[in-house]
């Protein structure tokens, strides 16, 4: 596994290894694995310096997060559209306020 390797300090071994470990969590659909991996194969990407692609690691954290909350957010945008539609003045179209110069 990637402890041994990671604790004698040959991070380069332990991160190829953290990542083929992710590769196949997610090929078997074990992404609660996948995402608590992802923290430390970030940690290891930070140690050896490479920091472009350890933000890259956050992503199966992120994204997953990301799409709950844009479906959330799409739900209650339909709810509250269903609920002013069933309201008579949401349905009356708006007069313009200003009068014209």
């Amino acid at each position: 596994m990637t402890s041994p390797r990671w604790a004698s300090g040959n991070l380069e071994s332990a991160t190829r290894a953290l990542g083929d470990w992710m590769e196949r969590m997610t090929q078997l659909g074990n992404h609660v694995f996948v995402v608590a991996s992802a923290f430390a194969l970030a940690d290891q990407l930070v140690g050896l310096g490479r920091l472009s692609e350890a933000e890259r690691a956050y992503h199966p954290i992120f994204a997953p997060i990301t799409d709950i909350v844009l479906g959330l957010w799409l739900q209650n945008a339909q709810e509250a559209a269903a609920q002013q539609s069933s309201i008579p003045a949401f349905r009356t179209p708006l007069r313009d306020p200003l009068p014209a110069l």
